[in-house]
């Protein structure tokens, strides 16, 4: 599970905020928090406070913060309400989470989610109904990476690192997988966190499993070659999805990865198999050398995908970028992330839309 918490740190350049004299711009491990003028300092100990954790009722009372909150059910409440940090815009300046001061009993590094009662976000998880409706768990049929956030990590990657960069599009996790399953291969389809079975109990076809297409099976087949396990990662997007549906009429899936025995293709296999298949996969904004502000230039920004799905318009209100997601041509292994060589950037502008709906 990637690492969100509450935690204390130094905080980087603090510099004037270009359009606001109140305020200044204060750079937190590998990106930004605006900040109230005269009031931190660079080198100073801080908590950060990051999207995507839910503060308890106290704590949000104590810093003052609700106006500045997206709604959500803190554990244990029945309704939603103002707990969940995001990120947004300031004047014009990108904003993620919240500083807040430190007290002189805390340390750099300390983990104080309990100091704020704070718990990290959990999507709602998507399901046709029933507990009955999920198959059995089984090893082979792995959960996708859990990727880490880029700010949490700033230097993970090497400078001039040879990567691609995708749009992360919203929508809801999908695996489709061919799998050795004690000596007789079987098809399976899931969702991030379950199995599901191929018919309700309502006598429905799972969401899953309506995009285990004669495409999908053929890469499936072609890469298991009737002795590897596959599993063909991809997001499912549209209408009923969430709230950003791209303008399709109907739900639609893009690639992003493959594992053959739970190791991940190098982008060039990948795309090899889903092309000689006709399989789609998510949009690429950049190949080429890594740096910083390459990441930067391509988190925000309007999402490609009206112009890769034939310049269709959008309906959704939003029309930006979720984020994006950046990993090496050839897979590595990070001694620094402590896994798989791979990050994610959410853009401020997705995290501070109006309406989110962010099911898992």
């Amino acid at each position: 599970m990637s690492e969100i918490c509450c935690e204390v740190l130094r905080l980087g350049a603090v510099k004037p905020h270009p359009n606001a004299d109140r305020l200044e711009i204060a750079e937190v491990l590998g990106t930004q928090c605006v900040v109230p003028k005269d009031v931190y300092k660079a080198g100073q100990t801080v908590v950060w406070i990051p999207p995507g954790i839910l503060l308890g009722k106290e704590a949000i009372a104590n810093l003052n913060v609700e106006n500045y909150l997206k709604a959500a059910k803190y554990p244990g409440d029945l309704v939603a309400t103002n707990c969940r940090v995001s990120a947004t815009r300031l004047r014009g300046e990108v904003s993620y989470g919240i500083v807040t001061q430190a007290k002189l009993s805390m340390n750099v590094g300390d983990s104080v989610d309990t100091v704020f009662d704070a718990v990290k976000y959990e999507p709602p998880t998507r399901g046709p109904g029933s507990n009955g409706d999920a198959a059995s768990d089984y090893p082979d049929f792995h959960r996708y990476t859990d990727i880490e956030n880029f700010y949490k990590y700033p230097d993970a990657f090497i400078e001039g690192t040879p990567v691609r960069i995708t749009e992360k599009l919203h929508g809801t996790n999908c695996r489709l997988g061919l799998i050795n399953r004690h000596g007789e291969f079987e098809f399976m389809a899931g969702s991030h966190k379950v199995n599901w079975k191929q018919e309700t109990a309502a006598g429905k076809v799972p969401l899953w499993w309506q995009f285990m297409t004669q495409e999908v099976m053929s890469l499936l087949s072609d890469l298991c070659n009737e002795q590897n396990s596959v599993i063909v990662f991809g997001e499912i997007f549209g209408p009923g999805i969430q709230d950003l549906d791209y303008g399709v009429v109907e739900p639609q899936i893009r690639v992003f990865d493959i594992t053959v025995n739970g190791t991940y293709l190098d982008y060039d296999k990948l795309m090899h198999s889903c092309r000689a298949h006709n399989v789609q996969t998510v949009p690429l904004l950049y190949e080429g050398p890594y740096s910083k502000e390459v990441i930067a230039a391509h988190t925000h920004g309007p999402t490609v995908m009206q112009y890769a799905l034939g310049g269709i318009e959008l309906k959704s209100k939003f029309k930006g970028r979720e984020g994006v997601v950046v990993t090496p041509l050839s897979e590595l292994f990070s001694d620094v992330i402590g896994g798989r060589m791979i990050l994610k950037n959410v853009s401020a502008d997705y995290l501070a839309r109006d309406n989110a709906q962010d099911d898992e």
